[in-house]
Order: C-alpha cells, then sequence, then structure tokens
C-alpha cells in the first residue's frame, strides 16, 4: 500500500512539479549556486516563514527557489528543515530576490483529527519577499501556483497575475477576494492567526481535509493520499480556465462543507498549539464556510441587538402568519451578517419575500418571519439566526371552538369525530375542544344531546371541515323546541275547472329548527283573505311531517293558506277555468234530526253521489237564473215520491248556500222532511 501512494505522489509531483528541488539538505540549511550570479545586497533579503495544512512536523523539509521575473527558476536554491512542530522554518543565508519559490514536504496536523497525518504531503507557495519576508506555505498558495505561472507566461505583470489567480482560486470556495477584510495575499495568512484573511485559509484548509476524508473512505486510502490528489487536481484545473471544471469536485466541496463540526475544529487547533506551547485565538473560520448550501459568504458571526418576536396565539389554522418586524442593529458599519431561518418559514427582508431559507441583513434592514399556523390547539416554532444571534418566534393556533346563540337551556353535549364530548353550560356563547387536530385532520362537529330544562333544539352551521382549509366560523344556534317551518311539498299551481274537486291533494311539510319533519301538530288550511272561500280545516302532520287538503275550488282567483301556529303561513294558489253553472258543487246539508250531502253537477242533482240515509236518492234541477232548486226523492226500499223545495244564493266568493222544506208524506216519521239548510263545500 505504501508503495502504491508513493508512485501516486510521484505522479501528482510529474505532473505540478511539486518536487522541483535544488541540491543540499540538513537542518543547518544549504545553497547551490547553480551558476548563478549573486545580486548586489542592497537586493537580498531575509526569509523565514512557516509551512502549514494544519502546520508541518518538526523536520520538515523545505526547498526555497530564487525566482526571476517569469517567474523561472534562476539556478539557486536553498534547502532547510523545519524547526518546530509548528511548521517554522529558516533560510540562514540571504535570498538575492524578491520572487521565490517556496516547497515543503512533510507530515501535517489534521485539524479534523487534531492528529498528524499517516504520511506526507507537498506544499507550494511563490511569495514576493519585497511584500512579506515571512511568507506561509498553505493550501492556497498551492491551488495558485500553476495559474500564477500561466497568467505570467501570457504577459501578465507577477501583481495582476498574483491577484487574478487568488480570485479565481477563493472563487472555487464561493467567496469574493473583495469581500475579505485586509486581504493581501495568501502566503500572507496563517491558521494561527486571528484576521479575516487567515480566517480564509483555515477555511479552505479545513474543506480540503474533509473532501480527503470522504474520498479516503470511499476508497480506501488516507486522508493524506487523497488531499494530495485534489490539491493536485485543483490547481491544474484552475491552471487553464481559472475554474474547476470537474462537477464532482464542486459536489465533494459542498458535501464536506456541510459536515464540518465547527466546535471540534476549533478545539483540535486549539489543542494542538498548546500542546507546542503556544496559546492562539483562531480567527473565526466558521464565516468562511457555506455549511447550510445558501451560496452567501462571509456569514459574519456577529450580534445584532433586539432579535427577539413575540408570539401569536389563537391563529386560524392554515393561515400565512407574519410576525411583527424588527430593525436590525448593532452589526456595525458595512457589515452583513448571514439570515438563516427554520425550514417551513420565510424571512421578509424590507417587505419582499425571501426565497429559499438564507440570506444577508445589514443595519438599518426591515425583517420579519412568516409562516403558516398550525393545526388546531397546535404550536410551531421557527428559528431564526443573524450572525451570532438567534430567537425563536412561537406560533399557536386557536382550538376547535365556535360560537353558541340562544342557549336557555341546560344538558347540551357536543361530540367530535365521534369522541371528545364536551358539556355545555346553560346561557353559554362559545366552546372549544380541548383535543389538537394536526394541519390536513378532519373534523365533524355534532350534537351529541339536546339542552332540556327548557327543551330547545340546537343546530350546527359549519360543523365539518378539513384542518387548515379556508372555513367559516362554526355556530350553533338553539331555539325553542317545535315548529319552526312550514313549506309547500306538492300541490301549488293545480289547474281545475271551477266548482270542482282538486285533481290533486294540496300538501306541506312542517319542520322544526334542525329541518327534522314535527309530528302531529295541526295545520290549518282556509282560503286566502279576499281570494275566495272554503271551510276552514285542520289537518295534523303525519310520521314525515306533512299533512294535505283536497277540496273543492269554487273561485276564480281562488287561494288558500296552510299554516302553524307561530309560523308564517305558506300559500297555494290555482289557475282555475271558470265553470258555466254558477251551484255546481257538493253541499254539506242538515234537517233537524239528521245531515245528508248532496252534489250538483251541469245544474243537476247527481243522483249517483246524492244519496240521503243509504235509502233516498235526490234528483231534480236548479234555476240558475233566480237560485231556485226543486228536486225530487226517490225511496230505493219502497214506493212513493218525496219533494225537496227551496232557494240557492252565491256570496261574492262564490260561496252557496241553500235552505228550503222537505215533504214525505209517505212515512210522518221520516227524518228527512221538514226545513232544511245547506252550505257549499
Amino acid at each position: 500500500m505504501e508503495n502504491k501512494m508513493k508512485k501516486r505522489f510521484l505522479v501528482a509531483a510529474l505532473v505540478t512539479g511539486i518536487f522541483l528541488w535544488g541540491c543540499g539538505g540538513g537542518g543547518g540549511g544549504s545553497v547551490n549556486n547553480g551558476g548563478a550570479v549573486s545580486l548586489p545586497a542592497e537586493n537580498s533579503y531575509i526569509l523565514a516563514g512557516h509551512a502549514q495544512k494544519g502546520p508541518f512536523a518538526i523536520g520538515s523539509q523545505i526547498s526555497v527557489n530564487e525566482l526571476n521575473s517569469t517567474l523561472s527558476p534562476t539556478g539557486k536554491t536553498f534547502n532547510v528543515s523545519t524547526s518546530d512542530n509548528l511548521g517554522s522554518f529558516t533560510v540562514p543565508l540571504k535570498v538575492s530576490t524578491s520572487q521565490v519559490e517556496i516547497i515543503g514536504s512533510g507530515y501535517y496536523m489534521d485539524e479534523l483529527t487534531g492528529q498528524l497525518s499517516v504520511s506526507q504531503i507537498s506544499l507550494r507557495a511563490i511569495a514576493d519577499l519585497g511584500v512579506n519576508a515571512m511568507p506561509t506555505v498553505n493550501v492556497l498558495t498551492s491551488l495558485q501556483v500553476p495559474r500564477l505561472r500561466a497568467l505570467v507566461a501570457q504577459g501578465k505583470t507577477y501583481a495582476e497575475a498574483n491577484a487574478q489567480s487568488q480570485s479565481e482560486v477563493l472563487s472555487f470556495f464561493g467567496i469574493d477576494s473583495g469581500r475579505v477584510n485586509s486581504f493581501a495575499s495568501f502566503y500572507s495568512m496563517n491558521i494561527a492567526g486571528n484576521k479575516d484573511s487567515d480566517a480564509v485559509l483555515m477555511a479552505a484548509s479545513v474543506i480540503l481535509s474533509q473532501m480527503a476524508s470522504d474520498a479516503a473512505r470511499s476508497n480506501g486510502t488516507n486522508q493524506a493520499s487523497e488531499l494530495s490528489n485534489y490539491i493536485n487536481t485543483i490547481a491544474a484545473q484552475i491552471s487553464i480556465s481559472g475554474a474547476v471544471t470537474t462537477p464532482s469536485i464542486t459536489t465533494a466541496k459542498e458535501l464536506a462543507a456541510s459536515k464540518i463540526n465547527f466546535a471540534l475544529i476549533r478545539a483540535n487547533l486549539d489543542t494542538y498549539y498548546i500542546k507546542n506551547g503556544v496559546t492562539i485565538v483562531a480567527a473565526n473560520f466558521e464565516e468562511w464556510i457555506d455549511q447550510s448550501g445558501s451560496g452567501v459568504l462571509p456569514q459574519r458571526l456577529v450580534p445584532v441587538t433586539g432579535l427577539s418576536f413575540p408570539p401569536i396565539t389563537e391563529a386560524s389554522p392554515g393561515q400565512i402568519i407574519t410576525s411583527s418586524q424588527i430593525i436590525v442593529a448593532g452589526l456595525g458599519a458595512g457589515v452583513a451578517a448571514p439570515v438563516i431561518v427554520s425550514a417551513g418559514a420565510t424571512l421578509i427582508k424590507n417587505n419582499t419575500a425571501v426565497v429559499g431559507l438564507f440570506s444577508q441583513v445589514k443595519n438599518g434592514d426591515i425583517i420579519a418571519l412568516r409562516a403558516t399556523s398550525p393545526g388546531y390547539g397546535l404550536s410551531s416554532t421557527t428559528s431564526i439566526s443573524i450572525g451570532s444571534s438567534s430567537a425563536i418566534w412561537t406560533l399557536t393556533s386557536q382550538k376547535l371552538s365556535g360560537i353558541i346563540s340562544g342557549l336557555t337551556g341546560a344538558g347540551l353535549v357536543l361530540q367530535n369525530n365521534g369522541a371528545d364530548n364536551i358539556a355545555i353550560s346553560s346561557g353559554a356563547t362559545s366552546f372549544s375542544f380541548p383535543a389538537s387536530l394536526a394541519s390536513g385532520a378532519t373534523y365533524s362537529v355534532s350534537i351529541l344531546a339536546q339542552p332540556n330544562s327548557p327543551a330547545q333544539l340546537c343546530g350546527i352551521s359549519n360543523g365539518s371541515g378539513m384542518v387548515g382549509s379556508a372555513t367559516s366560523k362554526i355556530s350553533i344556534n338553539c331555539y325553542a323546541a317545535g315548529p319552526a317551518n312550514i313549506a309547500v311539498m306538492a300541490g301549488d299551481l293545480q289547474s281545475v275547472v271551477q266548482h270542482s274537486l282538486l285533481p290533486k291533494p294540496i300538501t306541506v311539510i312542517v319542520t322544526d329548527y334542525l329541518g327534522k319533519p314535527v309530528i302531529g301538530t295541526p295545520v290549518s288550511f282556509s282560503a286566502t283573505p279576499g281570494s275566495g272561500y272554503i271551510a276552514p280545516v285542520f289537518v295534523n302532520t303525519d310520521s314525515l311531517g306533512r299533512a294535505s287538503w283536497s277540496g273543492y275550488i269554487h273561485s276564480v282567483g281562488q287561494k288558500i293558506d296552510a299554516a302553524v301556529a307561530g309560523v308564517s303561513a305558506v300559500t297555494f294558489s290555482m289557475n282555475v277555468t271558470p265553470g258555466s253553472h254558477l251551484y255546481d258543487g257538493a253541499y254539506s246539508c242538515a234537517t233537524s234530526t239528521a245531515d245528508f250531502t248532496i252534489k250538483i253537477v251541469n245544474g243537476i242533482f247527481d243522483s249517483s253521489a246524492s244519496i240521503v240515509f243509504n235509502v233516498y236518492k235526490i234528483s231534480g234541477s236548479v234555476n240558475e237564473i233566480d237560485g231556485a232548486l226543486t228536486g225530487s226523492l226517490s225511496s230505493v226500499s219502497r214506493s212513493g215520491t218525496t219533494y225537496l223545495t227551496g232557494q240557492m244564493a252565491v256570496d261574492v266568493f262564490q260561496h252557496a248556500t241553500a235552505s228550503g222544506n222537505a215533504d214525505t208524506p209517505y212515512n210522518t216519521m221520516d227524518p228527512f222532511r221538514g226545513a232544511w239548510t245547506c252550505n257549499r263545500n
């Protein structure tokens, strides 16, 4: 396995030129002029620096090559080794050129574990000693070198190439170099420093370590070998186009960023330096790792003032609720802090909804939170963090509830979904169920027991639905028990010939306040005032709450009212065709001792229908001019004829009356004799 890794390092070194070593070695250092001419003393530099991934271990090899203006080696090389476990090195001789290439190879402290790596890596940097004579060799300088050389080869000055290549390398990590405070150069960064640029180096180093560890687990290798592979591959791709072109590398970087344990990294770094006699305050590298995938960097870990959102209670489920607003303050001038809200919530920034869970704010921004209220009787929390501050916003929905009107009786019991019973006190005007209901669940409120003392009927409106959907308030209305409504069921607008029997009965239905049929209540049928005449009749409702009436219609404008006590009447209208015989119809008649019925059709007694005492048939005619009537009574069981005489009259409503005498000489005891009167039905 070790040979395999060594071969892998060698291939990588050949690709990127990592192993460009001069002659000599040893802790004291050596120099190889390589035939180069020494520069004047005033252009010489004293070089001391650090090699860091995490810090290189003591004894790591450092090679320094002097470079000319095209960044090509002059042939003069200095070879030294690190003097401690913090990666420190010093070149004992003065360096003659301002631009140098520094190559370090050795074991390093792994920030993920706090331990030294199991194998060595090589890092490099091209530094300008005229800018900084204490440069650091690190992962960012290693990623930059090939691109820096390529840009100089294209004709750019060192300063131009350095600025462009640094910007391109940082772009791979999602970092805009213009947002790094006091940013100078990669080789001026130090993972033990506390500047913003030092935090950037630490962030990049940790991300690459996590990428390498992930790859090592997948490939069965070790972190150091995978780290070398990633550095060489990324540097090679950036050198060509200024960007990484392999999507899987970008994906691996994003995945690695999401896994990093910030607290563990910081603890490992502090512990390692303390063991080596140094106490450090590491920069906020966390600000430069986009762990949440927001695409926003830096995520400044600074506090804000007044980050608090008052809770909201009694919200209707499924409604979009917006919190109170706050004005961001306390960040400092020009500072933008990251904002992260929990899933399911929306950040409202300056009255505009922010797409996604992440954003940035600065002093003076107005923010609020927006979320959908949960189910009945439930609460939800939305978390928000701004910089190093955080807050919770609680949104609580009302219980399943409603209003009550008209309740005077005791004993009302409500039920939801066949359970969750609640007793309602007399005079109550509202109710609520104690059990909670999640969004999307259904509810169905019903009345388990009606109130009594006094007895009432209560009905429910909007009693069922789905939690979270737009529904009206549940309402319960209570009324006195008994009839509440009468409605036409059948027989309205019939066509009938005047003085004839209705073809079909007229029918009403009587219901209570719940719409249920009322049984056994009397319904009166009578002529609508001013429309005609019928004798008022009371008919009790049947088991279905129905009552019917049928009779003769004598007025062309006849209307009939059906009514129940305490309820407004309903009216039946008729399409009456005028008849040719004024006195046609059925008559209820009586003598002083007996009742009988006669029927006149087309001005003549209907002998088949006009039967008296099941013995006598009435026949005869009616004079429609003066209302006189004559008739004869014929006996079925014995011979003899009795004459019926009298006079008829019709009022303005076509109501006919008759009176007269009957003479039955055959039998003086016959009840059908003497004075009689009739009224048309």
